[in-house]
């Protein structure tokens, strides 16, 4: 599989979706809902994740107000399928899900797709943390 860490930043027609290094641990914080030390130590896994080709992770921000809305996380699960997961505040826009699914095919060359979308709770932390 190609090197992961190259896909940043992702621009659809309202939406970036950026590496989570480059956007305000702040706003990863708050929309965690978490404390500081693990929403650093989520953005740290998440990076290292990225960099060992083992997950791509991005952090969904607006582009007209740089609003952090959600996460989108992209999983190898074989040579030929991958699951799509995105945690978002809301219900997901289909501008998000669309743009991925092509992505997804297009780009990475992954015929399958598991899809999952959900709103952000702490399983959610927990769970990326295992």
């Amino acid at each position: 599989m190609e090197k992961l860490y190259q896909y940043h930043p992702i621009i659809t027609a309202n939406y970036q979706l950026e590496f989570l290094s480059n956007l305000p641990a702040q706003d990863i914080q708050r929309f965690l809902q978490t404390d500081l030390p693990t929403s650093a130590h989520f953005m740290t896994q998440a990076m290292l994740d990225v960099m060992a080709n083992r997950r791509l992770i991005w952090g969904i921000t607006t582009k007209d107000t740089d609003q952090f809305e959600g996460l989108c996380l992209i999983h190898p699960l074989s040579a030929t399928a991958v699951r799509l997961q995105i945690v978002f505040n809301t219900t997901v826009p289909s501008e998000i899900l669309d743009y991925m699914q092509i992505f997804i095919r297009q780009q990475l060359k992954f015929p399958q797709i598991t899809i999952t979308c959900q709103m952000i709770d702490r399983q959610f932390v927990k769970n990326f943390l295992k």
